[in-house]
């Protein structure tokens, strides 16, 4: 067994406010290699799956299968219709992707920019302006996604709008 004090973990080794080019590494190929590889594999894998989400259109074709929830309770979960929700941002329909799933339209942005942060981070050891919201802001995000979650389940123009394509 290694001794901890001669061989520390690479985790120990990272230093989020100095750039990795500026630390002294006893593994520095290795951790190179993590710290950089790992978000162009991510970069990778999601463009894999958008390009697969984007050209088959999941009302035409069965890609996935039922959402157990919905299958088990006959109600619709918070994550029902990101596919097609996907699929219709990508194909440049966001009114279409708002009534499939808002949340994944509201979080996309969201997401964007955290992984532009994490490239930022991984490359130059330099971090964008973090994210931040008040309490306020936060409660009004919170109370509008219980009033999706729970408005797509009940019948009424809500439901209408925001459960469109019904599973």
């Amino acid at each position: 067994m290694l001794n901890p004090a001669v061989s520390p973990s690479l985790t120990d080794q990272v230093r989020p406010n100095v750039a990795i080019a500026d630390q002294e590494l006893t593994h520095p190929k290795l951790l190179f290699t993590l710290i950089k590889g790992t978000p162009v594999l991510t970069a990778a894998a999601i463009a894999t799956g958008c390009a697969y989400v984007g050209l088959n259109d999941p009302e035409t074709k069965q890609i996935f299968p039922v959402c157990g929830f919905y299958a088990a309770t006959g109600l619709y979960c918070p994550g029902c219709g990101m596919t097609r929700a996907l699929h219709s941002v990508l194909n440049g329909n966001v009114l279409r992707a708002i009534q499939f799933n808002v949340v994944l339209v509201v979080a996309l942005p969201i997401l964007m920019y955290l992984y532009v942060w994490w490239m930022m981070w991984a490359f130059t050891g330099r971090e964008l302006p973090r994210l931040k919201m008040s309490k306020r802001i936060t409660l009004v995000l919170i109370g509008l996604a219980v009033f999706f979650i729970v408005g797509r389940n009940f019948p009424g123009p809500v439901a209408e709008f925001f459960a469109r394509g019904r599973v």
